[in-house]
């Protein structure tokens, strides 16, 4: 055979192959975003019917964390923690990898924070519990507050790897929960990330309404236990001849008010 038969056999079978390869990625691709989206799946149901069989739990809605992304393996799935709230029984769940179930009540919430690259942009504290602190002349405790001078430094075209909810529980064994919405790199101002942190930015602001509704509760109770003293002292004044009933019944009027 010719040199010249030789080379033309060689560039006929490099076209093939070059030609196999365009069609064959993106099968692959394909078949790995659909192997993905079938685990996914299967991890969401199997996290429904765990949800569904907790007793004095009606979960208003439900959050799967994921990791997923590529490998020379195949796909990657790792549940890292769902979570789910219940309105009406005023209750927070939260499922690990393993299946391990944690039911709380709102009032353990003591804090929530979204995460992104491990630097807190927003956080919410329960005052109660945890006190307001001064970060860097910027007050950080109590609802909504948001962390002074950390979004106005970051670029659009900064690279960004992921995106957490930190969740904070009255709790020593389990005292914190992260909650993923975020776990591929991507430029601060595409969709991805806007994305994500527009669902992290969703569910902190759930919690943190949480927050606030048991900081109410908490005040309003301890004002009610607060009048329920002053007028057993009252009583004990009148009791005592150290007031009258009229002042007695005075004093009692101004307490019911409060």
């Amino acid at each position: 055979m010719s040199l010249i038969s030789i080379l033309l056999n060689s560039a006929f079978v490099t076209d093939n192959f070059l030609l196999f390869v365009l069609v064959l990625i993106p099968l692959v691709i394909f078949y790995i975003i659909y192997s993905q989206n079938q685990k996914e799946k299967k991890q969401k149901e199997k996290i429904k019917v765990i949800f569904d069989d907790l007793e004095g739990f009606n979960a208003d809605e439900i959050h799967l964390s994921v990791i997923d992304g590529f490998s020379p393996f195949g796909s990657i799935l790792t549940n890292l923690s769902t979570v789910g709230f219940d309105k009406s029984n005023k209750k927070i769940c939260f499922v690990n990898e393993v299946n391990e179930i944690k039911i709380y009540s709102f009032n353990d919430i003591m804090e929530s924070e979204i995460v992104v690259d491990g630097v807190t942009l927003v956080k919410t504290s329960a005052t109660s519990t945890i006190g307001r602190a001064i970060v860097g002349g910027v007050l950080t405790g109590g609802v909504g507050a948001i962390i002074g001078g950390v979004t106005g430094k970051k670029s659009h075209n900064e690279l960004v790897k992921y995106i957490d909810l930190k969740i904070c529980i009255n709790d020593s064994l389990n005292p914190f929960y992260k909650i993923r919405f975020l776990d591929t790199e991507c430029k601060k101002g595409d969709f991805t990330y806007k994305d994500g942190y527009e669902k992290a930015e969703k569910w902190h602001g759930i919690v943190s309404t949480f927050i606030k509704q048991s900081e109410v509760n908490l005040n309003k109770n301890k004002s009610e236990s607060s009048n329920v003293n002053d007028l057993l002292k009252l009583k004990e004044l009148l009791d005592s001849d150290l007031l009258t009933r009229e002042e007695f019944d005075e004093q009692k009027k101004k307490l019911l008010k409060q």
